[in-house]
């Protein structure tokens, strides 16, 4: 099976293991960023790939989670 987002091996689930990393990244800084502010989770994602200083693994895979509406709130 291959990463949902580029192809390579999948480490977990779905994604590889950079994009997994990601993933996990996204998930915990989120649950920060809802314990400061009132934000909705596709908001969240939005707002990362909107972010220039966003790294490339992390913008790939908010891309990705939008793309396919996959809501974890």
């Amino acid at each position: 099976m291959s990463c949902s987002v580029c192809d390579g091996n999948v480490s977990g689930l779905v994604f590889c293991e950079r994009h997994e990393t990601a993933y996990k990244n996204i998930k915990e800084a989120f649950n920060n960023w809802r314990r400061a502010m009132d934000i909705e989770w596709m908001d969240y994602l939005k707002r990362i790939v909107e972010n220039e200083f966003t790294g490339r693994w992390v913008r790939e895979v908010a891309e990705f989670l939008i793309k396919k509406g996959i809501n974890i709130s």
